[in-house]
């Protein structure tokens, strides 16, 4: 895969961690076991290789307690 953009779930009003953000210049993943993919169970991987990594984080969201 190339040029692969996450983003943190936005929706949740009550997360107490900041947002983020990955943008991935290249994902590559070999040796997928294809009868285990097939069958829908937990799939082995040999090798996982992430390039071009970018990582953006947000502030931290707003404490609920009151600060003493």
């Amino acid at each position: 895969m190339r040029g692969l953009r996450l983003r943190s779930d936005s929706t949740n009003g009550n997360s107490k961690l900041p947002r983020l953000r990955a943008d991935v210049g290249l994902v590559r993943v070999e040796g997928i076991g294809l009868l285990a993919l097939l069958r829908r169970k937990e799939v082995p991987l040999d090798t996982v290789l992430v390039r071009n990594v970018r990582l953006e984080v947000g502030k931290m969201p707003p404490s609920s307690k009151p600060m003493a």
